[in-house]
């Protein structure tokens, strides 16, 4: 006679199994994204080491490094990459406030009221916009995956799932604000965490509130349109 043995397979467990599953799914894509960004990372470092908009070199990788700490914690289903992937993901969403560096570019000759064709200020201007739109275009990917996780590790309903998705973005707008206007990095926090805190009690105000909300709005706005697109989009895929 042959006895089954029942051994328990906890819920983690399969968490883990079905975020394996989704990165083999992806794995091409996933692949095509970092040779994307390596490639971006570094004529971006060539082409811009002495542009006004040199800053998008630094800026852009940490945006990335963000996206592949997200990554890890769906392989793994660690808490501790979780609170990581939340310290460092506002460096994605900062790249949404780089954009008003353009105006650094000289889009106006002296004296003029028409714009210049000059090919090096075109070629500035659409390469930051280039990878600006990558990182946030794949971090909002990312967000609706961890956010998916989340649900399955706590079976949350549509309604708490929507609310999560809200939090981190309204954490991820605070963490832009704190690097954009404070200018603290992911780093201070464990390095001199008491002026932090302090500096951030003392400089919120109503500007500063309105700041941070409206940025989750519009991040909400931008988060539902990419995410509902790219799930209509692999589905008619899928057909």
């Amino acid at each position: 006679m042959v006895y089954l043995i029942h051994i328990p397979y906890s819920k983690e467990k399969a968490v883990e199994t079905l975020n394996k599953a989704f990165l083999k799914k992806y794995v091409t894509p996933l692949k095509l994204f970092r040779l994307s960004y390596w490639g971006y990372g570094g004529l971006s470092y060539y082409l811009l080491r002495n542009s006004v908009i040199q800053f998008i070199v630094i800026d852009s990788f940490l945006a990335y490094l963000a996206i592949e700490i997200g990554l890890f914690y769906l392989k793994t289903n660690k808490k501790l990459f979780f609170l990581l992937w939340l310290l460092f993901f506002p460096n994605n969403t900062y790249l949404y406030t780089d954009i008003i560096h353009v105006s650094r570019l000289s889009f106006y000759p002296t004296n003029s009221l028409i714009m210049t064709l000059n090919p090096t200020t075109w070629l500035c201007f659409f390469w930051m916009l280039l990878g600006i739109f990558l990182l946030i275009y794949v971090g909002n990917l990312l967000i609706r995956q961890i956010s998916d996780c989340l649900k399955r590790n706590y079976e949350l309903n549509h309604q708490k799932c929507f609310l999560v998705n809200g939090l981190f973005l309204l954490l991820f707008s605070f963490g832009t604000y704190i690097g954009r206007f404070l200018r603290f990095n992911t780093i201070d926090l464990f390095s001199k965490p008491l002026t932090v805190l302090s500096k951030i009690f003392y400089s919120l105000n109503i500007d500063a509130c309105l700041f941070i909300a409206s940025m989750t709005i519009f991040q909400l706005i931008i988060f539902f349109f990419l995410t509902h697109e790219h799930k209509s989009f692999m589905h008619r895929s899928n057909q």
